[in-house]
């Protein structure tokens, strides 16, 4: 069963995100590594099947003077299933 989990492996995760079609910097290990510098947390998040990392987002979380909010840069990347018919939306 896949689930979401907080991800630490940067070999793992640069080799996942340089795989994904529509990869691009800000999927990379290292933009994540600015934010603490400036105050802001960072969460590096993937949907994790056995050993396979299905799905990734790195969140920037940031205190505003209108509260707090979370950026997730270039979005949420998601990996093709092996077997499309569990995910009928991605062809």
């Amino acid at each position: 069963m896949a689930a979401f989990k907080e991800i630490e492996n940067s070999k793992q995760w640069d080799a996942w995100a340089a795989a994904q079609p529509r990869s691009n910097f800000q999927l990379s290990w290292n933009w994540g590594d600015w934010p603490p510098k400036t105050g802001r947390q960072v969460h590096r998040r993937g949907l994790v099947s056995g050993r396979r990392l299905l799905a990734g987002y790195t969140a920037v979380v940031a205190d505003s003077r209108r509260g707090r909010y979370m950026e997730i840069d270039g979005g949420l990347s998601l990996d093709r299933p092996e077997d499309p018919d569990r995910w009928g939306l991605i062809s």
